[in-house]
């Protein structure tokens, strides 16, 4: 299963997500969408500029400290190698 390498807040964080999920997450940050979007076993929420995440129920205390163009940018390169 493909990992995407994010730079939390708090430091290095991986989500391990197969193609349709990495696809569905780069479509939602892409799309500027700010409501709760479950990808996988994940919930995302762009806010503020930051995208939000749980492992399930509200994304609200983790975040991405990472632009979404950033975000894209490396799941596009996962997506190229991966699926």
């Amino acid at each position: 299963m493909p990992q995407i390498d994010l730079q939390a807040y708090w430091g290095p964080t991986s989500f391990n997500l197969d193609c349709e999920d990495l696809k569905k997450l780069r479509a939602y940050l892409a799309s500027g969408n700010t409501s709760v979007v479950v990808i996988g076993a994940w919930s995302f929420q762009s806010q503020n500029g930051y995208l939000y995440y749980a492992s399930g129920g509200n994304p609200w205390k983790y975040y991405i400290d990472m632009t979404a163009n950033a975000i894209i940018a490396v799941i596009d390169k996962v997506v190229i190698e991966y699926c």
